[in-house]
């Protein structure tokens, strides 16, 4: 597929990876983060949602406050006499709940969510935050996501407040043309089998091995994700000032870790930064670079897709996340600043040779932010690799010491280096003392380079702190 048919005929392409994407992403306490997907009625939302699950092999759940009753949200109390004769409440759940979580895996689908009344809506909200149906602790390996019609449109529906909207990452679901549709409808016939409703074998334990390959790489990605959010929170402050006018913002808006609509906001529903929507937004970046390398090709509905096609439907992603979680105008500003960056492949450029790795970048004095990026990312990369690949971090180590070398000549600032070697000698001692590993984060070119630079950030911080 090109890339033109990427931008032009993808819409029910990136609504398939966003669900992908969420599920994925390692959540705070469980699968995935929590997602609301918001579109006309009647675009086949839920049959949507049906499909994905059996494409992932996971039981599906289906709860719409419109059709069934309170009980079977786990809402309605039940007393039930205990061995001793003394009586407890209880709130039962449906059996698929139980299912669920002895597999370890599921899709629990909230539809209608905007419509569904207010006892039943603080229920699920419990679910969202605490993973609690009824008087169950969900297991980890379940995911939960919001379906809704919009407000005018769907019956009794009613926009969300701004404590509730900010439990989830939005998304606006695509009205499909009559050829997207039809080709859904063949891609269904095509999966669909008489067991496919039916969890496989190999996800008994919850995970398959998407999870794994995500697991395994998360900790890197998550770090070069929150570096890059906090060099670009002054920026993403400036860039809600000019797409959505005035906002009434706390005392930390300059750096935009929280930023409240104004109260005469259009949409309560809509999305403003605070600290849980900026972990959904560091945490679904992360996944959409271990989801879609460069190098790499994902299978989509409708063919495989790579190279340049690849790129696009990954800022594609990116787009509708940011939006999604921290609001619209701070998209296009996060990938022209990122672009700006111009952030190397880390393993690919840690692990060249010592002369070819100091000659990909140059540190300029007046971009002390782009400094910051590239060198605290790849502290925290090599910091965050696993056991079985310590022979690249003793090699990569090597290299990024006689880098930070480089740029500490080049900038003349000490402050900058020291946070990048920071991570360094931290991660060093944490990883002999815990494990005793040799981990090699700690070279003879860091001996002299640390006399030089921490003695001096040291004094400068607490300058600073006199003035």
């Amino acid at each position: 597929m090109s890339k033109d048919e990427i931008r032009h005929a993808t819409r029910t392409m990136v609504a398939h990876e966003l669900f992908r994407l969420c599920y994925y992403t390692p959540g705070d306490n469980g699968r995935g983060v929590p997602a609301h997907f918001e579109g006309a009625p009647g675009v086949a939302k839920t049959a949507f949602a049906a499909q994905f699950a059996r494409s992932v092999g996971a039981p599906f759940l289906h709860l719409n406050a419109t059709m069934k009753g309170e009980g079977y949200f786990g809402v309605v109390p039940v007393p039930v006499k205990r061995d001793d004769g003394t009586t407890e409440l209880q709130f039962p759940v449906p059996a698929a709940i139980h299912e669920m979580n002895r597999l370890g895996r599921g899709i629990i689908v909230f539809d209608e969510y905007n419509s569904t009344p207010g006892n039943m809506r603080a229920a699920m909200l419990g679910t969202l935050q605490e993973r609690v149906f009824g008087d169950v602790q969900l297991h980890p390996g379940i995911w939960v996501v919001a379906l809704s019609n919009p407000v005018g449109i769907g019956t009794h529906a009613t926009p969300m407040s701004l404590p509730e909207s900010n439990r989830f990452v939005h998304f606006k679901w695509p009205c499909v043309s009559t050829d997207e549709y039809f080709q859904y409808l063949q891609d269904a016939a095509v999966s669909w089998s008489s067991d496919s409703t039916r969890p496989k074998t190999e996800y008994g334990t919850g995970l398959d091995a998407q999870d794994r390959e995500v697991h395994k790489k998360f900790a890197a990605a998550f770090s070069a994700s929150i570096v890059a959010a906090k060099q670009f929170m002054p920026l993403c402050f400036t860039a809600l000032l000019a797409s959505a006018g005035t906002k009434e913002a706390s005392k930390d808006a300059e750096n935009a870790l929280l930023v409240l609509p104004t109260k005469n906001a259009k949409n309560t529903a809509a999305p403003f930064p605070s600290p849980r929507s900026w972990s959904n937004t560091m945490r679904l970046l992360a996944t959409i670079e271990i989801l879609y390398p460069a190098d790499g090709s994902v299978n989509v509905p409708g063919g495989v897709i790579r190279g340049d096609a690849l790129q696009e439907l990954k800022q594609q992603l990116q787009i509708a996340v940011i939006e999604g979680a921290i609001g619209e105008g701070v998209a296009s500003a996060f990938l022209d600043w990122k672009a700006e960056m111009a952030v190397p492949d880390m393993d690919t450029w840690l692990g060249s040779d010592t002369a070819a790795c100091l000659n990909t970048v140059e540190f300029d004095v007046a971009r002390t932010d782009r400094t910051l990026v590239i060198l605290e990312s790849a502290a925290l990369h090599l910091v965050s690799q696993p056991p079985e690949r310590d022979p690249f971090v003793k090699r990569a180590a090597e290299n990024l010491w006689h880098v930070l070398t480089k740029a500490h000549k080049q900038t003349e600032s000490a402050e900058v280096v020291a946070i990048a070697a920071g991570h360094l000698i931290r991660g060093a001692a944490a990883m002999n003392v815990v494990s005793r590993r040799d981990y090699g984060l700690m070279t003879k070119v860091s001996q002299d380079l640390i006399r030089q630079v921490l003695p001096s950030a040291t004094m400068g911080n607490a300058n600073a702190k006199k003035k």
